[in-house]
């Protein structure tokens, strides 16, 4: 909590380290970018939602773009991931 510095959840990953994170344009989810070149969404209460094998190598930045509703994730290769309009 951003005024009273309560934890309100902790998410732990005992089988890959995380690198980088960030959190989606409507607060609901974190993405984490691992050593492992997964990438990990969390919900925001901590719980597990999606894991994707994006990389190869270890994932050095993960990025969502409220503008144009992609999100971004990198190692050595470029990965976009543009939802469906289905």
């Amino acid at each position: 909590d951003a005024f009273s510095g309560e934890i309100k959840a902790k998410i732990e990953n005992d089988e890959d380290s995380a690198n980088r994170f960030d959190i989606s344009p409507d607060s609901q989810f974190i993405a984490i970018g691992c050593d492992s070149g997964n990438v990990n969404f969390y919900s925001i209460d901590g719980k597990n939602v999606n894991s994707l094998e994006f990389h190869p190598n270890s994932c050095e930045c993960v990025k969502f773009c409220k503008e144009y509703c992609v999100f971004v994730s990198t190692c050595k290769h470029l990965v976009v991931w543009i939802p469906s309009s289905e």
